[in-house]
């Protein structure tokens, strides 16, 4: 199962799950699928959600992901306060890595 959901001409996926293996599954539920719904249904933008490297395959940019997470332990609190900004670093510089990749013609 894939989650997507839409707004105006916006198509979103989110969430994708399955109980068992299956060969490519996660790719026709999460992007194929998906992809021909929207162009079916008029969407201007689809949206995959957050990922990694698979989606340049697949003609995605990587994009920074935001999130809103609250600790309610003090401590876990510390360890995020004290690493988050070294994990958006690495994960930018990721972004960067996979973008500049890109199989598309760059425009100036």
């Amino acid at each position: 199962m894939s989650f997507c959901l839409f707004k105006g001409d916006q198509l979103y996926g989110r969430y994708w799950g399955s109980d068992q293996t299956f060969d490519c599954l996660h790719f026709e539920a999460c992007y194929y699928a998906p992809i021909e719904w929207a162009i079916a249904h008029n969407m201007q933008r689809f949206d995959p959600g957050a990922g990694g490297q698979h989606k340049k395959r697949r003609g995605f940019a990587a994009r920074p992901n935001h999130s809103m997470h609250r600790f309610y332990a003090f401590r876990l609190q510390q360890i995020f306060d004290h690493y988050i900004d070294e994990i958006n670093q690495a994960e930018q510089a990721e972004i960067e890595s996979i973008n500049a990749d890109l199989p598309f013609k760059r425009l100036v």
